[in-house]
């Protein structure tokens, strides 16, 4: 007992240090702050990223130097320390899995930009919003069947939603005519149905 009481006041003198205002950790995070409020990108990511040096798991100097790095369009790096924040802190896993998704995107990355996505997906189940942004991915990808079925997936959990189910009835209505024919038995009146549930969604 007495030996795990002084690892925790071990591990509670740590983050004090971290987060001790006269620390060179907050030091260089208080001046990578100054420089990005100065539009002084660049220098701002160099001193957050020696704040992150100090204090390797301070998940909050590793948000802000990734979030700089990525303004800083230093895009790998940033995918470093968000990746580095997904297993130091489960706090930031719904931030740090979005921005991976995005930087994979912008990396043109296909497979790890939607590995992001569906984690994310998992990390935040019956979540509109991050549904949206997962569909937007598979699409971008030309994972049109996935980005289909995730969606009528969150429809399901969130049915008053109903910019989910605009989105679903307007993906239903651009898969070709042949796909909708395996997927209902009378393409016709399923089309015109969908018409008139677009009409009623924006009224």
């Amino acid at each position: 007992g007495d030996l795990r009481s002084l690892r925790r006041r071990g591990q509670e003198t740590r983050a004090e240090r971290a987060f001790d205002p006269a620390s060179p950790a907050a030091q260089q995070f208080r001046l990578a702050k100054y420089l990005e409020a100065a539009d002084k990108l660049r220098e701002a990511t160099v001193a957050a990223r020696k704040a992150v040096e100090l204090t390797p798991r301070n998940g909050v100097f590793i948000q802000a130097a990734a979030r700089m790095l990525t303004l800083d369009s230093q895009w790998l790096s940033a995918v470093e320390l968000y990746e580095r924040l997904l297993k130091i802190d489960r706090r930031f896993r719904i931030d740090s899995l979005r921005s991976i998704a995005e930087l994979e995107q912008k990396l043109g990355r296909k497979e790890k930009a939607l590995k992001a996505g569906r984690e994310l997906l998992a990390a935040a189940p019956g979540n509109p919003e991050s549904a949206e942004f997962v569909v937007d991915v598979c699409l971008r990808f030309g994972q049109n069947a996935e980005a289909l079925q995730i969606l009528r997936r969150a429809s399901r959990q969130n049915v008053a939603d109903k910019r989910l189910a605009l989105r679903l009835v307007e993906r239903l209505m651009e898969t070709p005519e042949t796909n909708l024919k395996s997927q209902i038995s009378n393409p016709g009146s399923q089309i015109s149905n969908l018409k008139s549930q677009i009409s009623n969604l924006k009224s």
